[in-house]
């Protein structure tokens, strides 16, 4: 028998948005699924939506916590989960039918311990799908003389297209952003990669200091190129609501990356010095945000020490060795110029 995949999606007052995140999920073309529901305190109906649903499908598990945040929530999930796979979905997103059946072949396949899927980015205000703006096409055009490396493709004939990481290329293109989200979500992972490693309770950008330490931990990483999961941005989404003290908690925790890297990983430090650099990059392109003047002169510091070694290094992406050769000439320039890009797809989003 096939093993089971414990589905964990946290709740908290998203009772605009539940139902159509559980109906995706109940139409899944797999047959061994068990639906964690982790309501986090909501006081909007959230619970009576989903006990509703739980009534009529037994897959459908609820359970009621305190308001304790997505990490808690998270951390109860994987505590209550049943199945040897483990996967979030975000209760204001939905996922494709074949999206666990399609995952599950994929890692069972290759024999990995996590499976990552395509997404699509939504922008229901906007009313479109995976847009992209004037300043990221220029941005890509400027640096279209930086060559990526080669992607380790083990189907190259065949559509869609998957990479295999073994080692720890499949760090390294976390780390430098080379298909790979630093988020929980649109990933199915074998549950025993959790016996050490939890969700930081009680704090902010909680997914940039546990997604590099789960793909370390990874014995093989498959990434299919195949768009089955479904991401929302909400202007009214934590990450846009809280966005001082979450950048805070971001930059906290990315240093916290490079330090493990460092110890752990010294092979890797190139990449997670790219990543910083992109994490301080979203930073300063919210800068009006802002309103610690030390924060962002800390922030500004570490983007004038990284540019020398981002713009000198051949795999970093092409966006981060732009910058980095802009910040040569003024990181104020650089940082200036962020700051007006406010609208739709975000450069350093991750």
């Amino acid at each position: 028998m096939s093993k089971m995949i414990s589905v964990i999606v946290p709740v908290y007052n998203a009772s605009a948005y539940i139902s159509d995140c559980l109906e995706s999920l109940m139409v899944q073309d797999d047959d061994n699924f068990e639906i964690i529901i982790i309501d986090d305190g909501s006081e909007d109906g959230s619970g009576d939506i989903v006990k509703e649903y739980a009534d009529r499908d037994k897959r459908i598990r609820y359970i009621k916590t305190e308001n304790r945040g997505a990490a808690a929530a998270r951390n109860k999930g994987i505590e209550a989960a049943k199945g040897e796979l483990i996967s979030f979905v975000d209760s204001d997103d939905t996922v494709e039918e074949t999206y666990l059946s399609a995952l599950r072949a994929l890692m069972f396949s290759t024999e990995s311990d996590i499976a990552v899927c395509a997404h699509n980015n939504i922008y229901p205000e906007a009313g479109s799908k995976d847009g992209e703006d004037t300043l990221k096409k220029n941005l890509r055009a400027a640096a279209g003389f930086v060559k990526g490396k080669a992607k380790p493709y083990i189907n190259k004939a065949s559509a869609p297209q998957f990479n295999y990481y073994s080692g720890d290329t499949g760090l390294k293109a976390l780390l430098y952003q080379e298909g790979f989200l630093s988020v929980p979500w649109g990933m199915i992972t074998n549950k025993s990669l959790w016996n050490d490693i939890r969700f930081p309770e009680g704090e902010q950008a909680e997914d940039m200091a546990v997604i590099y330490r789960l793909f370390a931990a990874a014995d093989g990483i498959v990434r299919s190129d195949k768009k089955l999961y479904n991401y929302y941005h909400r202007n009214s989404n934590t990450m846009n609501s809280t966005r001082e003290s979450r950048n805070l908690a971001y930059y906290r925790h990315s240093r916290e990356m490079i330090a493990f890297i460092k110890k752990q990983y010294p092979s890797c430090i190139q990449a997670a010095y790219s990543r910083h650099f992109s994490c301080c990059a979203q930073i300063l392109s919210e800068g009006a945000c802002i309103t610690d003047k030390e924060f962002k002169a800390r922030v500004k510091k570490d983007i004038d020490i990284l540019a020398p070694k981002i713009l000198k290094d051949p795999e970093a992406r092409a966006a981060n060795r732009t910058a980095a050769a802009a910040a040569l000439v003024s990181s104020t320039a650089l940082a200036k110029a962020l700051e007006t890009y406010d609208k739709g797809l975000k450069w350093y989003l991750y």
